[in-house]
């Protein structure tokens, strides 16, 4: 049931993280709105709202993390960024694979002969 739950929350990330923002935005919102009912100015509501509740960018990753399956979303992030590079660098890239391939063919030749 865990997993099924999980898969479903991976396939639904970016409505997820919307959801995520939303909510972090109501609270401080919320508790600024308490500061100014007990007499604070707008922007020193707003300022001890964000110094109470601490850093947002935090507080949203460590949400993200009990969501689970962190590494395999890292390993997406990381494969997406390779690919970005390697497309962007096609020189590198086509003298990469071809030394890689070279290297290889010349291994598995020298193994079998």
């Amino acid at each position: 049931m865990a997993l099924l739950r999980r898969l479903r929350s991976l396939m639904n990330r970016k409505q997820k993280t919307a959801d995520l923002q939303d909510e972090l935005r109501f609270h401080l919102e919320a508790e600024a709105d308490e500061r100014r009912e007990a007499g604070a100015t707008a922007d020193d509501a707003r300022r001890a709202a964000r110094l109470d509740f601490g850093n947002v960018a935090v507080v949203a990753e460590d949400t993200r993390a009990t969501w689970g399956w962190t590494t395999f979303e890292q390993l997406g992030q990381d494969i997406r960024y390779a690919t970005r590079t390697l497309a962007k660098t096609r020189t590198f890239t086509i003298a990469a694979v071809v030394s890689l391939a070279l290297g290889a063919s010349a291994r598995t030749r020298s193994s079998t002969a």
